[in-house]
């Protein structure tokens, strides 16, 4: 649901950053993929591919197969980014450790691992004619949103520290 309710947030917010249907140069939803996998594994990349395909294109037979599988490179570019991210950062699967500038390094991670795997098809299936002109938009896309994200969460977790029951006594 998280996805789906940012993915259209972002389309309203960012129509004028979209530079196709599959890229924007300010891609909210990205850190959903992130944190879903982060905290839920396996479960979250299946719900991100639930996700993705309730914002998919279901114009045509041809749109239809193109939806799943860029549900499908959505959630296991995730899936890899995450798991490829705690072995090299050398965290354990509880996060311990976890430090802020991990999120952004991971945010990258996630980046490549979504907008390389995902042009690449779109490239070869001809959705697109110019695999680096599709690549670029998502890959800063997705790092960009990320970080607009992170940011919002730090602050929201900042107020609910200052406001919350215990510290209004």
């Amino acid at each position: 649901m998280a996805w789906f309710f940012l993915y259209r947030l972002n389309g309203w917010l960012f129509s004028q950053e979209i530079t196709s249907h599959f890229a924007s140069w300010i891609f909210l939803p990205q850190i959903v993929r992130l944190i879903a996998v982060l905290i839920c594994g396996w479960r979250g990349a299946i719900g991100l591919f639930v996700g993705a395909l309730l914002t998919g294109d279901y114009s045509s037979d041809s749109a239809i197969l193109h939806s799943i599988v860029l549900a499908f490179l959505s959630s296991i570019g995730a899936y890899i980014a995450v798991y490829f991210f705690l072995w090299w950062a050398r965290l354990p699967d509880t996060l311990s450790g976890l430090k802020g500038r991990h999120l952004w390094q991971l945010a990258l991670l996630g980046a490549i691992f979504n907008s390389i795997p995902t042009n690449t098809y779109l490239f070869f299936s001809g959705l697109i004619t110019n695999w680096w002109m599709g690549v670029l938009p998502m890959l800063s896309g997705d790092w960009f949103g990320s970080a607009i994200m992170l940011y919002i969460m730090r602050l929201t977790q900042k107020l609910w520290s200052r406001y919350s029951i215990g510290n209004l006594n």
